[in-house]
């Protein structure tokens, strides 16, 4: 289930499954961010 955007292009959320729901799940598009999106996607985490 896709929650938000940590970045434009740039979604999170969690697996739709009972054993795994608390996990958080990014996706990233080679073609969208900057070249800091990873260490922002990080930071992200990190605070999560």
């Amino acid at each position: 289930m896709v929650k938000d955007e940590i970045l434009h292009g740039i979604p999170y959320g969690y697996f739709n499954d009972d054993n795994y729901g608390d996990l958080l799940v990014v996706t990233k598009a080679g073609g969208f961010g900057g070249e800091d999106a990873i260490i922002k996607i990080l930071n992200f985490l990190r605070n999560a």
